[in-house]
């Protein structure tokens, strides 16, 4: 009976081992995407026909290792042997699946559009971030108006929202009481565009400088809002992490 119960938990064991391997090679694909794109936007700015093609076929592609993942998914969950091995596979297909749907509304959502509304469009991705996280939606609290935005900014935005609040839900839960997350955006009649990502956790582990440094992440957001934006971004902790950013926005 011992030697079952220990086989039994050695095959958990590798079962979480699989997941969180499949979790972290998704998690290099999609960072590997946003630098491709970044970078094109960069290098290959006035050649518009081939960063589309260039797209379109990073898409391609990281569909494609999508899929195979989720194939992989579906195919453990059919030699599970035991309902716990079933539920652990299944909550991980479920984690997939919203992560396939937050990078459909990234990039292929986008793509034949050329204005959203961004408070529709920051109220679907802020439900997407929290069910990958298993957290409430009520955790990010949103507020501006839902104006329409050049589909190219509100890619940006969306990048920039996605990495801050995966961040605060990551580092920033406070010793004492639950997490809470706003996302807050202004637009003046002149078309100066303000963000502010803010969470009530305890901040930056280390100084900016050295997070900038360690987080990839944080590199991409910053070149994004700097080189591509034009704009600024900056850093405060005031009773929690605060990232304030400003640019001047296309007008609609």
């Amino acid at each position: 009976h011992q030697l079952e119960t220990i086989g039994y938990q050695e095959k958990q064991l590798e079962l979480q081992r699989k997941n969180n391997l499949l979790l972290t090679g998704l998690a290099i694909i999609l960072a590997l995407l946003i630098a491709a794109m970044v970078y094109a936007y960069r290098v290959l700015r006035s050649r518009n026909e081939l960063i589309r093609k260039l797209n379109t076929e990073i898409n391609h592609r990281t569909l494609n290792h999508l899929a195979f993942i989720q194939k992989f998914y579906s195919m453990e969950m059919r030699s599970a042997q035991t309902q716990e091995q079933k539920a652990a596979m299944r909550l991980g297909m479920t984690k997939l699946e919203s992560m396939v749907a937050l990078y459909r509304q990234l990039y292929n959502d986008l793509d034949e559009q050329k204005a959203l509304n961004i408070g529709e469009y920051l109220q679907e991705l802020s439900e997407k971030l929290m069910e990958i996280s298993n957290l409430p939606a009520t955790v990010v609290q949103l507020s501006g108006e839902n104006s329409p935005m050049d589909v190219e900014e509100i890619r940006c935005i969306g990048l920039v929202v996605t990495e801050l609040v995966t961040n605060s839900v990551k580092y920033g839960t406070p010793k004492e009481g639950e997490l809470g997350i706003r996302v807050t955006w202004t637009q003046s009649a002149k078309g100066e565009f303000g963000l502010t990502i803010s969470d009530n956790g305890p901040g930056l582990q280390d100084s900016l400088e050295t997070m900038k440094n360690k987080s990839f992440g944080l590199k991409i957001i910053y070149l994004m809002v700097e080189k591509q934006l034009k704009g600024q971004i900056d850093y405060t902790y005031a009773e929690g992490a605060q990232w304030h950013l400003h640019w001047k926005t296309k007008m609609i």
